[in-house]
C-alpha cells in the first residue's frame, strides 16, 4: 500500500505515519509538505493507492489544489482530506472538489486510523457503485463500516468498541442506514446490503 501524505507540520505527519504503519502492515508512506511538491511526486509515482491531504497548507491550500490533484490522480485513487476547520460545510466543499472523504482532526487516533483503513479495502470501488444503485442517499464510509460489522453479528456495543465511537453515535449510524436503505431493521439492512453487493457476507 503506497500512501502519499501531504502535511506541512512535521510532528503531525510523523505521529500519523507511525500510527498508520503500526495499524496497517506493508504500508509505505511518501511525504510532501506542499502541494507543489506533492504534484511533482504524483507525476513520478506509477502506483499510488491513497492520498492523505491536509487542508491547511502553505502557499496553495489543500482545498484550492484539490481539483488539480484529482485530475492528476484519476478517479480511482482515494483522497482523504484532513481538516481542523469548524466550517459545517467543509465536508461538502471537499467532496465537491474531488475528495473521497473528509476527516476532522479532532477525532481520536483510533477513529482516524479506522476511517483511513476503510479506504484500503480493494473491493471499495465496486461496493460504492453498488451502493449508489441501491441507496437513495449514499452511505457514508463510517456507515459502511458499521454495516459490515453488523453483518458479522456484532452488537452495537461491540461495534462502538471496535470503531472507537460512543454507543449513541453507533445507534445514530444504524438509524441512518435503515433510513437510507429503506428497511425496517438491521437484519433487513444486512440482507439488502449483501444481496446488492454493497458489503460481503461475514465468513
Amino acid at each position: 500500500m503506497n500512501v502519499l501524505f501531504i502535511e506541512d507540520h512535521v510532528l503531525v505527519r510523523e505521529s500519523l505515519i507511525y500510527a498508520l504503519k503500526k495499524a496497517c502492515e506493508h504500508t509505505f508512506v511518501i511525504e510532501a509538505s506542499t502541494m507543489a511538491e506533492a504534484l511533482r511526486l504524483v507525476s513520478h509515482i506509477n502506483l499510488l493507492d491513497m492520498v492523505l491531504l491536509d487542508i491547511a497548507l502553505p502557499g496553495v491550500d489543500g482545498l484550492t489544489a484539490l481539483p488539480n490533484l484529482r485530475q492528476a490522480l484519476g478517479a480511482h485513487v482515494p483522497i482523504i482530506m484532513l481538516t481542523g476547520s469548524d466550517d459545517p460545510n467543509i465536508a461538502r466543499k471537499t467532496r465537491e472538489s474531488g475528495a473521497t472523504e473528509c476527516i476532522h482532526k479532532s477525532c481520536n487516533r483510533n477513529e482516524l486510523i479506522s476511517r483511513i483503513k476503510f479506504f484500503m479495502n480493494p473491493g471499495l470501488p465496486s461496493a460504492l457503485q453498488a451502493m449508489d444503485r441501491v441507496a437513495a442517499e449514499p452511505l457514508t464510509p463510517r456507515e459502511m463500516e458499521v454495516l459490515q460489522l453488523a453483518a458479522q453479528g456484532d452488537s452495537d456495543k461491540i461495534i462502538a468498541f471496535k470503531l472507537g465511537i460512543s454507543m449513541g453515535t453507533t445507534k445514530n449510524h444504524i438509524s441512518r442506514i435503515l433510513l437510507k436503505l429503506k428497511v425496517a431493521n438491521r437484519t433487513g439492512a444486512v440482507l439488502k446490503a449483501i444481496t446488492s453487493k454493497i458489503i460481503v457476507p461475514a465468513a
